[in-house]
């Protein structure tokens, strides 16, 4: 997992949990020396260990833990990408347009960085559905991110999204966005 992704993370937690709860955290999942940097790759299993301590901490579900934390970084995502999101898009256009943008940017400027594939197909003006695929089974990312760019475009209420997860073992998933 790309290191800016745990930076992230260690930014969300202090978010919601105070300035102290980042090295905590490392402390109770084993990684009290460790130090994340942005643009280094890091296990999976590390972040697995994080959200599930952060999941624990908080009394909530790993996905509920992952959806909000995926809200939470589209602020970060949408200063960093800028540039590659036209003005005129809205929430479908800019889901329409993540694989071949955003994502392409990033397997292009880190070869060994790994987001989700996504295959998005637009349905209509008012559906894109998404193919999400990942070895990470982290698809509740996903959908926070989706959430949060709806609430970023002032959609947030107009935004419906159904999430068919993967059965077990298998890395695709289903997402519907639907404006209503």
């Amino acid at each position: 997992m790309h290191g800016i992704i745990f930076n992230q993370l260690q930014k969300y937690l202090r978010d919601r949990s105070g300035p102290s709860a980042w090295l905590a955290l490392l402390n109770t999942q084993g990684l009290e020396k460790k130090i994340y940097l942005p643009t280094q790759i890091y296990p999976d299993q590390e972040l697995i260990s994080l959200i599930s301590g952060i999941a624990g901490n908080q009394q909530k579900s790993v996905e509920q833990i992952l959806e909000d934390f995926g809200q939470f970084i589209v602020a970060d995502l949408f200063k960093i990408y800028s540039g590659m999101i036209r003005p005129e898009w809205r929430t479908l256009d800019v889901l329409e347009h993540t694989e071949n943008t955003m994502h392409k940017a990033v397997r292009h400027s880190d070869r060994n960085a790994t987001p989700p594939e996504l295959l998005c197909t637009r349905v209509n003006q008012r559906e894109v559905v998404i193919d999400y695929s990942s070895r990470r089974h982290l698809s509740s990312l996903g959908v926070g991110i989706i959430k949060g760019i709806s609430a970023h475009y002032g959609e947030k209420t107009l935004i419906q999204v159904r999430h068919y997860q993967a059965a077990n073992g298998e890395k695709a998933c289903k997402i519907s966005v639907t404006l209503v």
